[in-house]
């Protein structure tokens, strides 16, 4: 049950639903003017003649759309899509070290110091040429 849990929320599908939910958030908090007075908000959101037919002061008010980044809805989803890139970062790099504990690349001193010694055994040039041929 538990890892079933971490599983699902370290799922690329899921990290990417979120990631629409806190888009389409931010595109409401960049829309509706954030931390203005009330009276702005009756101003130019009415409740006789709502916006888009639905939105008016009131349910700004209401759900928060006049200071979005602030609320805790908002900050749960961050923390969510936060949590949703380290477990998913934690189950991925898991499998790649239980992969390559079961090789044996390190297994004696003489593959490890050549390693260490392969500066000096290889130089690289990076020489960069221009030959301009007018034919």
């Amino acid at each position: 049950m538990k890892q079933s849990f971490f599983r699902s929320i370290a799922d690329l599908r899921f990290a990417i639903g979120i990631l629409l939910v806190i888009a389409c958030l931010s595109i409401i908090g960049t829309v509706i003017e954030q931390d203005q007075s009330i009276e702005t908000y009756k101003l130019n959101y009415p409740v006789t003649s709502p916006v888009l037919g639905f939105l008016s002061w009131d349910i700004i008010i209401k759900l928060g759309f006049d200071h979005v980044y602030k609320t805790w809805w908002f900050i749960s989803f961050i923390v969510i899509f936060g949590a949703s890139l380290l477990t998913c970062t934690f189950f991925t790099t898991s499998t790649v070290f239980k992969n390559c504990s079961s090789m044996s690349i390190f297994s004696n001193y003489s593959t490890i110091s050549s390693i260490k010694n392969f500066k000096k055994h290889f130089t690289f040039k990076f020489e960069s040429t221009f030959i301009y041929d007018k034919r």
